[in-house]
């Protein structure tokens, strides 16, 4: 007895203590009949993609509730002596959102059945947040540019697709979180930028919170966004994919036309693909079966994204003869004076003063061989633009627009593992890699084909979740990553 209130005390810490959110979703109701609200009614819900079942009993006022259900679609089953068999198919359970049912029961045969599709209330009747959740096939059927489903975020209310904010509030106050784990780069918060990279195969679905979220999804988030990993069912499925995007059927821009610059490669494949299904686990025991086939499930997911382009890049380069150190001013009396700065050239050297500050100075001065091999060697001698940099001696410096390498490439593999202990407890595994190599040519890139800086990886991410139904009203969950 003590070792088992220990273990919940245990529990309960744990859960009070951790910053994540939940990823379950909440179906709640009341059950009546023309009478009014009906008590000790049966309520089963079956997970219709694992076929899990969960089984309650209608309190003193009719009511129910099924917390700590996996996203997905279920069945939903009522019964009552005296009256007829109410079952509602198809209702739909998002991450992190609540549902209403309030089935009416007519009066009959336990043996006869009044079947309803769906059923669960669309409008949020059961707290005050502002929430919308893109579906799964909606994630996977919708076209996307690079298939990176927070693309479909631009596609809900009161999102600015330019700066990525939701409502008019800053693009750093959106808290990205993916199995109920803040997955984004917590320095670069703005513009969404989310280290994760999901895509869509990987992606069940997301829920976006655009107001009143709730304080369970804590982060400092003004607005959540939620994404979940897909999990394995009963049945067996699988997909490959392959995408190409060539320049070869886009036009140059503008600029570039009138610069005379080629029009920029660009060569995008993205291919892999996903399998789920069940898992037999063996059993252990006396009497138990050599593998039970009903209680884990599996997701496994593969992509390679690469990405072969060059980009127009603007530097500027130092033009003659400004580049062996001679320069031209004009003196106080308004005379154009060249000088060379290394040789002393054009320096009024006609008193010994003078000729002694010079040689102070470090008199005549090659061009420092660093300076010429890793600066002017590596830079045109003259631009290709027709913007120059002049002052009143003449030009200055003069833009150069080239294309420069700005290729990508990424492989990613995720996998899901998801076991049912049984009708009250259950745990599951998330894995996700990311090796990436980025050419950055937002840091200074040069004049080479290739850029200085190569972002690079790899990444990984490791999650453990474990759920228990411990009574009617009292659920728990422990999670660490």
């Amino acid at each position: 007895m003590k070792k088992t209130v220990f273990a919940m005390i245990l529990l309960c810490l744990c859960a009070a203590v951790s910053p994540a959110q939940s990823t379950t979703g909440t179906l709640l109701g009341n059950v009546s009949s023309a009478d009014g609200l009906l008590p000790g009614a049966t309520v089963t819900v079956t997970d219709n993609q694992t076929g899990r079942e969960l089984t309650t009993v209608t309190d003193n006022s009719g009511a129910f509730k099924f917390e700590q259900l996996s996203y997905g679609t279920y069945t939903v089953k009522i019964t009552r002596q005296g009256f007829k068999t109410f079952v509602s198919s198809d209702v739909k359970i998002d991450a992190n959102r609540e549902y209403t049912l309030n089935p009416l029961l007519e009066v009959g045969g336990v043996d006869e059945v009044v079947n309803v599709s769906a059923g669960a209330e669309i409008v949020n009747s059961s707290n005050a947040e502002l929430s919308n959740t893109v579906s799964p096939r909606q994630v996977l059927d919708l076209p996307i540019n690079g298939r990176n489903p927070l693309a479909l975020l631009n596609l809900q209310a009161g999102v600015n697709a330019t700066s990525s904010s939701i409502n008019g509030q800053r693009s750093s106050s959106v808290n990205f979180t993916r199995d109920g784990i803040n997955v984004q780069d917590n320095f670069i918060r703005s513009g969404g930028f989310v280290q994760d990279r999901p895509s869509v195969d990987d992606t069940g679905e997301f829920t976006v919170t655009t107001q009143n979220a709730s304080a369970a999804l804590g982060n400092g988030g003004s607005s959540q966004v939620q994404l979940v990993t897909p999990r394995g069912g009963r049945d067996f499925h699988g997909a490959l994919f392959a995408y190409n995007r060539n320049s070869k059927f886009a036009a140059n821009d503008f600029g570039n036309n009138a610069s005379g610059t080629e029009r920029p490669f660009l060569n995008r494949n993205q291919f892999g693909g996903k399998v789920s299904g069940p898992l037999p686990l063996p059993g252990f025991g006396e009497g138990s079966p050599t593998f039970y086939k009903d209680k884990g499930f599996f997701f496994a997911a593969y992509e390679r994204f690469a990405l072969r382009q060059t980009a127009p890049l603007t530097n500027r380069v130092l033009l003659s003869p400004f580049r062996n150190g001679t320069f031209s001013y004009r003196d106080n009396g308004g005379v154009l004076r060249t000088v060379n700065l290394l040789s002393g050239t054009g320096f009024d050297l006609s008193t010994p003063e003078r000729v002694t500050a010079f040689n102070n100075a470090g008199g005549i001065l090659p061009l420092d061989p660093t300076v010429q091999a890793r600066f002017l060697g590596m830079t045109p001698t003259a631009g290709n633009s027709s913007f120059q940099n002049a002052i009143s001696t003449g030009f200055v410096t003069q833009d150069f627009v080239f294309n420069q390498n700005d290729n990508d490439t990424r492989n990613s593999f995720t996998t899901r593992f998801d076991v049912d202990l049984n009708d009250r407890n259950n745990i599951y595994f998330v894995y996700k890699y990311n090796d990436n190599a980025d050419d950055r040519q937002d840091d200074p890139g040069g004049f080479l084909q290739q850029p200085f800086v190569v972002q690079g990886g790899p990444t990984a991410s490791y999650l453990l979740s474990y759920s228990s139904v411990l009574g009617s009203s009292f659920t728990n969950e422990v999670r660490g990553a």
